[in-house]
């Protein structure tokens, strides 16, 4: 009787756990995240059609050839992750989390995204959403010499954007 007891009490005490606040928000958290990350990486097709159109000025050029991981945030949650600008700044290697070899870093938040990606023309708006400061790049953790060229074009952009 006493083990019963003790066996409903741990359930009880589980399930309680579970159904907190905490744990769903962590859940909910984790589906934005998964979810704007999967609308990501289907929508490099789009974008890549589209910025052969879109000149990106002086940014186009220090975009290309380069591992990028991208920071999203909603609040105080973030979604991380990584993918590769071909020379002619097409997408590829998308990844989900930080790339160690990672070169630039564009910070944004979660509505510029979706805006993006929700846009008939994804690329012209990445670069309005550059040219906002809406996203912004810069040189990774330990690229001195990108964070330095990243610095100074973000001075000049306003008046070659």
């Amino acid at each position: 009787m006493i083990t019963r007891l003790l066996t409903i009490a741990v359930v009880a005490t589980l399930l309680v756990a579970v159904s907190s606040p905490a744990a769903v928000a962590q859940s909910d958290d984790d589906e934005w995240q998964t979810g704007l990350y999967d609308q990501f990486a289907s929508s490099v097709g789009a974008f890549n059609a589209n910025i052969d159109n879109v000149s990106l000025g002086v940014a186009g050029g220090q975009l290309a050839n380069h591992r990028v991981n991208l920071y999203v945030t909603d609040g105080d949650e973030r979604l991380v992750a990584s993918f590769y600008m071909d020379g002619d700044n097409h997408i590829t290697d998308v990844q989900r989390g930080a790339h160690e070899d990672a070169s630039l870093r564009m910070a944004t938040d979660r509505d510029t995204v979706e805006s993006i990606l929700a846009s008939q023309t994804p690329a012209a708006y990445f670069r309005t959403a550059v040219a906002d400061d809406r996203v912004v790049i810069r040189g990774e953790r330990g690229n001195p010499i990108g964070q330095v060229k990243w610095a100074v074009i973000n001075v000049i952009k306003p008046f070659v954007l």
